[in-house]
């Protein structure tokens, strides 16, 4: 799966990118959450903590909130998809 990281909507280059990774890997492989760039993240970055310590209001806090949304909805399709593929034996 690829995550947009480092991300500004209003970038061109950011958006051709982005544009790029999908073409490469289609968008069933590319998470729709975006985290954007931002000041906090360099702090956290910085300061070697979680940017929801450094700023738990922050886009790019609520964009990896986002994303941890998105990928327990991918693994309950695929636990879905898994338990309906499931034999039972007898």
């Amino acid at each position: 799966m690829a995550l947009s990281t480092i991300h500004s909507a209003r970038q061109n280059l950011d958006k051709q990118v982005r544009a790029q990774v999908i073409a490469k890997f289609t968008e069933e492989f590319v998470f729709n959450t975006t985290v954007p760039r931002l000041v906090s993240v360099s702090e956290a970055t910085a300061g070697k903590k979680a940017v929801v310590e450094i700023d738990s209001a922050s886009p790019a806090t609520l964009a990896f909130y986002q994303l941890i949304r998105e990928i327990k909805e991918l693994i309950g399709d695929e636990q879905e998809t898994s338990a309906g593929n499931r034999r039972v034996a007898k």
